[in-house]
């Protein structure tokens, strides 16, 4: 099943199942046809990408840390199992997604041709590159999990993340989130401040391959970032933690089969609790988060009154499931530009290579509140159509050929980058490697600051973390890497 299962195969599969769709609306004006192709389509992409994705995972659990596998599970949930809101959803679901922008079967049927256009240009640039530079590229990751990592190696660079990220991400980060004053923090800054969470892969790594004393400051630094990302109202930085400890998972040998069980435990948690709490709490409280436990207590009470019908109001509406739809702001995007009215966000390309510190004036990369205006007239919220429907909002089928294609180089170079550092061991280098995995789930974010501008942050990132880990270990052999495989051989 497996051999059937591959990248390859879904790729031929979308370049076969395309121009049949294409002559669908062409060869017929019966609208039964159009509904039927464009649910077998949806159902084509969720199958299709997730299937490929979990035959990845169980060949070889390292692909976790490879953004391509985080790319298909995305990109199954957000254009497979979301719009499916529209066929097999409830009448307030739809109404609520609607509520947004209405999106008609015709509509349905463009952001499918969109989509698959996009999956193809991103599989192919991404198959090409793999295929000629890298096709024994997993050779290497059977015994990553089974050598002991030199100690004190590991101990420097814990050092360095808890001593660098801690204060950044709990004393600048997490307050921005917070709402807490006007200042726009850098991405650069944030991206320093996932070192606090990242240090979790390295306290697993030592506490169950040298001391479980380790273990006492995992639970401490847990248990502060799960009460501060419940808090937050945050979603997607709930989900960053468990992916963090599913990553950590595969490096300590943990099979794969419970790697999946708590992956599908988590995904029953977000869709009955996670997802229609926070939109709760957000609605009835506050946008950017809750200020207390004491706050939490009263939502969490609030909510489950709710659900067992003691409350005041009417959740019919499957909300969590049209938190997890872009087809309304994908038809925006695809409509706008249709009729002339074209994105500009692609003109931010300039700002990437400007640094903040340096040009205080320099706009925010991240236009979701802009976005939402032009939608629907709410300035008091962001939302976003997703990488393809950007490309085309700014620039047509060219802009998403050409984006796409970038998309798999990207994510091609990022696996590399992770091949080559997690089989020498060098986890000072694991911000970078998350950035990748990040750039592969993150279909919801805008291109220049998601996708472009963090591309040039971890070019100078992995520069500015080699000069600081050399300094840190010049006085000893803990950078000789012919040293470190060496001990860890020996232990």
């Amino acid at each position: 099943m497996s051999r059937l299962l591959t990248l390859r195969n879904l790729l031929i599969v979308f370049l076969f199942w395309l121009p049949f769709y294409l002559f669908i609306e062409s060869a017929t004006a019966d609208s039964n046809w159009l509904w039927w192709s464009s649910l077998s389509t949806t159902i084509l992409i969720l199958i299709g990408s997730l299937s490929v994705a979990f035959s990845l995972v169980v060949e070889s659990p390292i692909r976790l840390w490879y953004p391509i596998t985080w790319f298909l599970v995305s990109a199954g949930v957000y254009y497979g199992f979301g719009p499916l809101l529209y066929y097999f959803g409830r009448d307030a679901t739809v109404a609520f997604a609607d509520n947004f922008f209405p999106v008609r079967l015709t509509d349905l049927y463009h952001v499918n041709i969109l989509v698959l256009v996009g999956l193809i240009f991103i599989i192919g640039a991404y198959l090409t590159l793999k295929n000629t530079h890298g096709r024994g590229v997993d050779a290497s990751h059977s015994s990553l999990n089974t050598i002991r990592v030199y100690h004190d190696y590991l101990r420097v660079i814990l050092t360095l993340f808890l001593f660098i990220g801690i204060p950044i991400r709990y004393l600048v980060w997490i307050p921005y989130v917070f709402g807490f004053g006007s200042f726009i923090v850098p991405g650069s800054i944030a991206i320093l401040g996932n070192l606090a969470i990242l240090s979790f892969v390295l306290l697993l790594i030592l506490a169950y391959k040298y001391n479980r004393n380790y273990f006492v400051l995992f639970g401490i630094l847990f248990a502060f970032e799960s009460t501060i990302v419940f808090l937050s109202l945050s979603k997607q930085a709930i989900l960053e933690v468990v992916i963090i400890l599913v990553l950590a998972a595969t490096l300590i040998g943990v099979r794969i089969k419970q790697i999946l069980v708590v992956a599908l435990l988590v995904a029953v948690i977000y869709i009955s609790f996670l997802s229609p709490f926070v939109t709760f709490a957000r609605e009835e409280f506050r946008a950017h988060g809750l200020q207390s436990l004491s706050d939490a207590y009263i939502a969490l009470t609030e909510f489950f009154g709710e659900q067992t019908g003691n409350g005041s109001h009417s959740y019919e509406a499957q909300q969590w499931w049209s938190r997890l739809n872009y087809a309304n702001a994908q038809t925006f995007s695809i409509r706008a530009y249709n009729l002339g009215y074209q994105g500009s966000t692609y003109e931010q390309i300039p700002y990437v290579f400007i640094p903040r510190i340096l040009f205080p004036g320099k706009p925010a990369l991240t236009t979701g509140t802009y976005f939402n205006y032009l939608v629907n007239g709410n300035p008091d919220s962001a939302s976003s159509p997703t990488v393809f429907a950007e490309a085309f909002w700014n620039g047509g089928w060219l802009y998403v050929v050409l984006t796409a294609i970038y998309l798999g180089g990207i994510y091609y170079a990022f696996e590399a980058y992770a091949v080559k550092q997690l089989t020498a061991f060098r986890f000072q280098y694991l911000p970078i490697i998350w950035m990748g995995i990040t750039m592969g789930y993150r279909h919801d974010g805008w291109f220049v600051p998601t996708f472009l501008s963090a591309v040039v942050i971890a070019i100078v990132l992995h520069f500015l973390l080699t000069v600081i880990f050399r300094l840190l270990t010049q006085s000893t052999k803990l950078y000789d890497e012919s040293y470190l495989l060496l001990a860890t051989t020996n232990k």
